[in-house]
């Protein structure tokens, strides 16, 4: 295609801004990454008495390398157009060619730069970590062979599990297999419906295999399941036509459980989706991790989709039925429910299984914990050997305040509330506690309750009737938070809030607020000087109860 072809000539002006754009916000990240890159970091590796790494020294090393990490990707500077319109000017092309070849320079200088980083590292940690495995390392030949570690190392020559030879990264797999640290163990292509070895559709039998070899991976501390797996343990419907049918819902509501209940792991999560909640491979190089959204106690979101997902159902808060029919005869069958205790004592074997081996594997060699990662509250994960943040809150949200009126049901118009509550730090920490003169579900009474922000924001308005604050519940699209700027039952509870801006969830974590062991939800949204509370037992329906209290200083 001749290039005075590739652009609409009434969007020129609008393309020579985008490159213009691109580049100036490329240069200026170049001018920052230049000033970082200028001097080559100085890497040195650390291994111990028996020639073995130092696996904390390498994190922090990854961690610088994986900082400055750019792509040599330039085709974005050269954005096609539409061969159908009015081509442009010779001079056009030139501008926006001299333009395009400016983008290109800066991006190939950067990618120089990073690579020069990249190199360092290698000539520091590659030797040293080859020599370790060659002395029988096991953290070092897990670092070398498993990619998604980390993609700071050159496995150039190297059997991994991102090497192109399909020979070559199945030797790598074997090796990694023999090593014996489960959460290498492979779950996707060698699980999933589409290379199961045998099945090529998913079936009776091809579902039980792909169940229990997640639920042995889980007994390492493997929470992360693949995607196209995730699709192939999860029933849809709620009939099972015979036990092993049946087995599969209990074994659905089993791997559901684990993955809420556990409080530690290796990795965790769903990977090969765009998921926020997918915190997945075993990596070196780990922030603490949180949705990024709103969360509703225990319930999940699915996808990135305002919507909840909570797989059969959440145990907890409600019994998980389904209808067995065997030999013609049709009954409702119990698999899983607080207080069936059937469920209750399988998922606490499974549980401390899990804890057992992660003990074990630390006891062996507590390198292992540099992928270890510690569950707050449902949804946020920190690595070993560092500290979340989300404890830190801004100082406005410390004071008394006054409780004024409240609603118990979010259908129901909010009514005058006796009742106060203070924030207060302790140390670094901030904590609630409320007294308050009706106190019931949800919204108990708490004393010196962990305040966390979720790492979530409510949402901006569109202008659109079915815009609310809180997002969506379930499947029928409801909204649960009421509409801005509309007349309507719910306009009263969310009339502190602006509906241009967005504004911070903070989680009440303690036994009579969210915890692990409870299906309640509940946390706080500052509005200026009014604060409100909101809480739910269950995340469906109108049960979501809210409460507005006024500073009082």
């Amino acid at each position: 295609m001749n290039f005075s072809t590739r652009f609409k000539m009434k969007d020129l002006s609008a393309l020579r801004f985008f490159i213009v754009v691109a580049t100036v916000v490329h240069s200026s990240i170049a001018s920052a990454e230049s000033a970082a890159v200028a001097d080559v970091p100085r890497f040195e590796a650390k291994l111990d008495k028996r020639g073995f790494i130092d696996v904390w020294q390498l994190r922090r090393d990854v961690t610088v390398v994986e900082a400055l990490r750019v792509f040599d990707d330039t085709d974005y500077c050269f954005p096609e157009g539409d061969p159908d319109e009015e081509p442009p000017t010779a001079e056009q092309i030139e501008e926006t060619k001299e333009t395009g070849d400016e983008c290109v320079a800066g991006i190939k200088r950067d990618y120089a730069a990073y690579s020069a980083i990249r190199d360092a590292f290698n000539r520091a940690w590659l030797p040293a970590i080859r020599t370790a495995v060659k002395r029988g390392d096991p953290v070092a030949e897990v670092v070398l062979r498993y990619c998604d570690t980390t993609d700071a190392l050159d496995r150039e020559g190297v059997e991994s599990t991102c090497d192109q030879d399909p020979k070559r990264r199945d030797m790598a797999e074997a090796r990694l297999s023999q090593i014996g640290f489960i959460p290498t163990n492979p779950t996707g292509r060698q699980l999933s419906r589409y290379r199961l070895p045998i099945y090529r559709q998913p079936n009776d039998e091809s579902r039980e295999y792909v169940q229990l070899e997640v639920l042995e991976k889980f007994s390492g501390g493997a929470l992360s399941i693949d995607v196209n797996v995730w699709r192939e343990i999860f029933n849809s419907g709620n009939t099972a036509k015979n036990r092993k049918q049946l087995a599969f819902y209990d074994r659905d509501a089993l791997i559901e459980a684990i993955q809420r209940e556990a409080t530690r792991a290796f990795t965790w999560g769903r990977s090969g989706e765009d998921d926020p909640l997918v915190f997945g491979g075993l990596k070196l190089n780990r922030k603490p991790l949180t949705p990024g959204y709103l969360t509703w106690g225990p319930a999940k979101h699915y996808g990135g989709w305002n919507t909840i997902y909570t797989g059969p159902q959440y145990w907890r808060a409600s019994p998980i039925k389904v209808y067995f029919s065997d030999g013609g005869k049709s009954e409702i069958t119990l698999i899983a429910g607080k207080g069936y205790s059937p469920f209750e004592e399988t998922l606490a074997s499974h549980l401390t299984k899990i804890a057992d081996n992660i003990d074990r594997y630390l006891k062996e060699d507590p390198r292992w914990a540099v992928f270890l990662l510690h569950r707050i509250g449902h949804h946020e994960w920190v690595p070993e050997g560092m500290q979340s943040a989300t404890h830190r809150l801004n100082p406005s949200w410390e004071g008394d305040w006054v409780l004024e009126k409240e609603s118990s049901n979010w259908s129901s118009p909010m009514y005058a509330a006796s009742g106060h509550a203070k924030i207060e730090r302790d140390g670094e920490y901030f904590r609630i506690s409320i007294v308050s003169k009706n106190a019931s579900e949800p919204l108990l009474d708490v004393k010196s309750c962990l305040l966390r922000y979720s790492g979530g924001l409510t949402y901006q308005s569109d202008g659109t009737a079915h815009n609310t604050l809180l997002g969506y519940f379930g499947s029928s699209g409801t909204g649960i938070a009421g509409r801005f700027g509309r007349d309507g039952e719910n306009r009263e509870a969310v009339m502190p809030f602006d509906p241009a801006k967005r504004y911070k969830q903070v989680l009440m974590q303690c036994e009579n607020a969210e915890s692990l062991s409870s299906p309640r939800v509940r946390f706080l949204l500052l509005a200026g000087d009014t604060l409100v509370e909101f809480g739910a037992t269950t995340p469906f329906g109108t049960g979501l109860a809210v409460r507005h209290y006024r500073r009082a200083r």
